[in-house]
């Protein structure tokens, strides 16, 4: 056994030890003051863990069964602390006695004869149920099982496990190893959720269940358990956007399931999600985002966190290509951004972190379900009668440390733009090929296609979509030069087309292509094909200075392309110009689809994804002599393109692995 396999291992146990000692503290001190200790213990323990399965350490499923396992034994038979305990059995008492939990608050009179000894123990007794029907209807099965609170509890510890099971099989389809399902089974911040019996991991299991089944393509069975999980925490439906623009269906199945959910409570009118809204409007409690708003007054910052979200959520379902990182993200933020963070609230994301390993983003959210720790004395005043208030000190130590994780994070590993040196040597024409896309070019054809012709390629080549306007008569009259005709439109078609032309010629190395308005490109093909001196070069980019010769929509182009680029595949190119040359032997079997704009913005991705080095060459932009510009003057060739651009990103990104 490796090292990094038996310190592993060796903090598993160490974890074991640390429940253990919450567990006895739990018995000696029921307020719950002491118990922080070893969960803090736990907590760094477990990062200590996350590091070892980062550099390679191996943990085979049944050891992360068993450490999770006996990490939850200590704690059966405790007493519990969890008032939410009281409210679940008595809305399942609610439901045996016929009534609607949307409908009457445990304080409506009607309700009166119900009430037994722990009914001043209910939390919000003014207000209806906030949760959902799949909830519900474990409430109601434990009020007829006729279980208190203490063996709820070790129902949920329990469910619990079934959540590690259920993320051990996601882990297993995605293909990652089992030592990832550490960050959830071995997390104290997971056993302190099962510890107070809440019912979110009914939630979790439904989840992992359905992200296994999302990998296996079972989508039927991954919509249907989408909608069990929103009507088990109604915090999932966030998952909807990512999940409709991909599959639509399995949203559709989704939504039917959590409808149908809710129909035998429909009595309710309004009052299905009138608590829930009111959760949202009117409480606050270990905010993060929500307290830098304040200073608008209480409406005016739940509206602000409110745009925020939608904004952090649109980017997350643009940006996120794996169902995992979805759920992770778009529940981070949704909890960074709420009013009300409970610790428990932490698993919601934790539950997909498995999935997404390695990521740098990671290691904030980890640090952030063991700083939580230190919001425990608000909770402990709780539980000892005090009034239910915010340490804000206590806030800040459990935020600081996760945002400053991430905004170091954030600023290492942005990536740089490299350095534009000119070049002084010269490239060797005598092995490269122009290729010239044109349609409707004739009158700037006539100045440049001598000037090409003039230079020392051995081959010039015209991919025309014929328009009878005089390109084949030129073309064919000048020396050097080939006409091609491309029956079918669009800038992609085109190169395409005469990249094949030129899989035949031995003499060729390497094509540069050039729009037929880029009347400086004769002068300046030397200095593109200078870098493939170097063999590992496969690609060649032109980058044009951002003078006046650039339109404002090419310029907004440029940054948000090159800025999607570095996101999605961490490089950070000053120009995706269309002047470019490309070793041909490289690109060998590298399919190359987009037929329009896109291209252009494929090609640099592709060279990327195969580890092929990339050079950008200053060079100067061309002005157009004759026509305007289809794409930069006019407002259909703009949105034409981007719409290119941006599908060509998100097809590429989405791409199963």
């Amino acid at each position: 056994m490796r090292r990094n396999d038996r310190l592993a291992l060796s903090c598993g146990v160490a974890l074991v030890a640390c429940a253990a000692g919450g567990a006895w503290a739990l018995r000696a001190d029921p307020t719950g003051r002491v118990v922080a200790l070893p969960l803090l213990a736990g907590g760094l323990v477990w990062l200590a863990c996350l590091a070892l399965v980062r550099k390679g350490a191996t943990i085979g499923a049944p050891a992360v069964v068993l450490v999770a396992l006996f990490m939850h034994l200590p704690f059966v038979g405790c007493e519990v602390h969890s008032d939410d305990l009281y409210r679940y059995l008595w809305e399942g008492q609610v439901q045996e006695a016929g009534q609607n939990p949307f409908a009457l608050a445990p304080d409506d009179p009607r309700l009166a004869p119900l009430r037994g000894p722990n009914h001043g123990r209910i939390t919000h007794p003014s207000l209806t149920t906030i949760y959902p029907p799949l909830a519900q209807f474990v409430f109601r099965a434990a009020s007829r099982a006729g279980l208190d609170t203490v063996s709820f509890r070790e129902w949920m510890l329990l469910l619990n496990l079934a959540v590690v099971g259920g993320v051990l099989c996601w882990l297993r389809s995605a293909g990652r190893p089992p030592a990832w399902a550490i960050l959830f089974a071995w997390s104290p911040l997971t056993l302190a959720a099962g510890v107070g019996g809440h019912i979110d991991p009914l939630m979790l299991v439904c989840l992992g269940l359905a992200g296994w089944s999302w990998h296996r393509q079972k989508l039927a069975r991954a919509g249907t358990l989408l909608g069990l999980a929103i009507l088990a925490k109604t915090m999932a439906v966030v998952l909807l956007p990512w999940v409709a623009i991909r599959r639509p269906r399995v949203a559709l199945i989704a939504v039917a399931v959590a409808a149908v959910g809710y129909l035998p409570f429909a009595d309710a009118g309004a009052g299905l999600f009138s608590t829930l809204l009111r959760f949202g409007n009117e409480f606050a409690f270990n905010a993060t985002f929500y307290r830098l708003f304040e200073w608008m007054g209480d409406a005016g910052a739940r509206i602000a966190i409110a745009v925020l979200f939608l904004v952090w959520l649109s980017f997350v379902t643009i940006g996120q290509s794996r169902f995992a990182g979805a759920v992770a993200l778009a529940f981070a933020g949704l909890l960074a951004l709420s009013p009300t963070v409970h610790f428990w609230y932490l698993g919601w994301f934790l539950v997909a972190l498995p999935l997404v390993g390695d990521r740098r983003w990671v290691w904030p959210l980890a640090i952030w379900c063991v700083t939580v720790t230190f919001a425990g004395e608000t909770y402990r005043e709780l539980g000892a009668g005090a009034v239910f208030r915010e340490h804000f000190a206590l806030t800040a130590a459990v935020y600081l440390p996760p945002l400053v994780c991430a905004g170091w994070l954030l600023w290492s590993g942005w990536p740089r733009r490299e350095s534009l040196e000119h070049l002084p040597d010269r490239g060797d024409a005598s092995a490269a090929a122009v290729v010239i896309p044109a349609y409707g070019e004739v009158e700037n054809l006539k100045e440049i296609l001598p000037r090409w012709a003039e230079t020392a390629l051995p081959l010039v080549i015209v991919a025309d979509r014929p328009t009878d306007d005089g390109t084949r008569e030129l073309a064919e009259s000048i020396d050097g030069v080939e006409y091609l005709a491309v029956e079918e439109r669009g800038y992609g078609v085109a190169v395409r087309a005469a990249l094949a032309r030129l899989s035949g010629e031995s003499v060729v190395r390497f094509a540069v292509v050039a729009d037929a308005d880029h009347h400086l490109g004769p002068q300046q093909v030397e200095s593109l094909l200078a870098p493939f001196a170097d063999p590992a070069v496969g690609l060649v980019t032109g980058a044009r200075s951002h003078s006046e010769i650039l339109s404002a929509p090419q310029r907004l182009g440029n940054a948000l392309t090159t800025w999607l680029i570095a996101l999605g595949w961490g490089r950070r190119f000053h120009d995706l110009g269309p002047f470019r040359a490309l070793r041909l032997s490289a690109w060998e079997g590298i399919p190359l689809e987009d037929p329009a704009y896109g291209w252009n913005v494929e090609m640099n991705v592709r060279a990327l994804e195969v580890g092929m080095a990339v050079v950008e060459v200053p060079l100067a932009a061309s002005e157009r002599k004759h026509g305007e510009n289809r794409i930069s003057r006019t407002w259909r060739g703009v949105f034409g393109a981007a719409r290119g651009m941006l599908h060509r990103l998100y097809t590429l990104h989405e791409r199963p692995s």
